[in-house]
């Protein structure tokens, strides 16, 4: 699932009763599995001078981003700090937390060649979606259909939540998504 997407969807689940008051925390749980890959992408193509189809295709597959980028993606460690949250009763730490562990259970669902090992450091399993959320040889055409009605749905409680300010920009970023889907698999 794309980053973006992981932002809009954790905040319609989570921004309400306890922690209707902690959005940065959310945003940054929702994006921060996904960190390492930006910082990767930026390195790999500013430091090391690499083209986008190395990048994505060899690069990435590499053993050792592979193990930094399931690190970040890891359920046990996700729990771990809901837990010391809760324990701490540090309200941004658990909805960080759990944030984290959404995007990780969503990436979870919607990633096949590139799936993560989340069990880590429990375990080495890297479970195969059948479903891609991009890989048209994985029925991406569907995995990317649940993402933009996700994103959709969510920019709808989002906007009946939040003030109305904020409804023309969400309505932005669905139409993106949408027109995103269309280009790339219907057209």
């Amino acid at each position: 699932m794309n980053t973006p997407a992981h932002a809009i969807i954790n905040s319609a689940i989570l921004r309400r009763g306890k922690f209707a008051n902690e959005p940065l925390a959310i945003f940054v749980g929702a994006v921060l599995p996904d960190l390492p890959m930006f910082l990767f992408y930026a390195y790999a193509r500013l430091a090391m001078g690499l083209n986008d189809g190395v990048v994505w295709s060899q690069t990435y597959f590499e053993p050792g981003w592979q193990r930094l980028f399931d690190w970040f993606h890891s359920f046990p460690l996700a729990l771990l700090l809901i837990v010391i949250g809760i324990a701490a009763r540090k309200n941004w730490l658990s909805a960080a937390s759990l944030s984290a562990f959404g995007h990780s259970l969503l990436d979870f669902t919607l990633h096949h060649d590139d799936a993560h090992r989340h069990f880590l450091p429990l375990s080495n399993f890297r479970f195969s979606s059948p479903v891609s959320y991009w890989d048209p040889n994985h029925f991406g055409i569907w995995g990317a259909l649940i993402e933009v009605v996700m994103v959709i749905g969510s920019v709808y409680i989002i906007g009946r939540r939040d003030k109305p300010r904020l409804q023309p920009v969400l309505w932005l970023i669905a139409a993106v998504y949408l027109f995103g889907y269309i280009a790339f698999y219907l057209l």
